[in-house]
């Protein structure tokens, strides 16, 4: 599958903080770290946070479809307007998940 992920000089501020992140400080480095982190609860939130405020390329740049097919049950109810999109994409990959 072919991706488009944004540049890496113009995915983060002069601070570091991604693009799609404006409300913690939290640097492109940490927020990769956090999608990996070993406690579901935080890798979840952080999973969910990028599938619904960054671009779609980005998010599979940094992790797979079955890693997110594997979270949809905890996560869907938090992607707001980017939840169909989501499940769409998830579907055209493979992946079958619930509405």
């Amino acid at each position: 599958m072919r991706t488009a992920p944004t540049p890496e000089r113009l995915r983060t501020n002069a601070r570091g903080v991604p693009y799609f992140i404006w409300d913690v400080e939290v640097t492109w480095d940490e927020f990769v770290r956090l999608l990996h982190d070993p406690d579901p609860d935080t890798a979840d939130y952080w999973l969910a946070r990028g599938l619904r405020d960054a671009k779609p390329d980005d998010i599979v740049e940094l992790v797979d479809f079955g890693r997110i097919a594997e979270a949809w049950p905890r996560i869907a109810h938090r992607l707001g307007r980017r939840r169909e999109f989501w499940r769409w994409w998830l579907q055209q990959a493979g992946h079958a998940v619930d509405p």
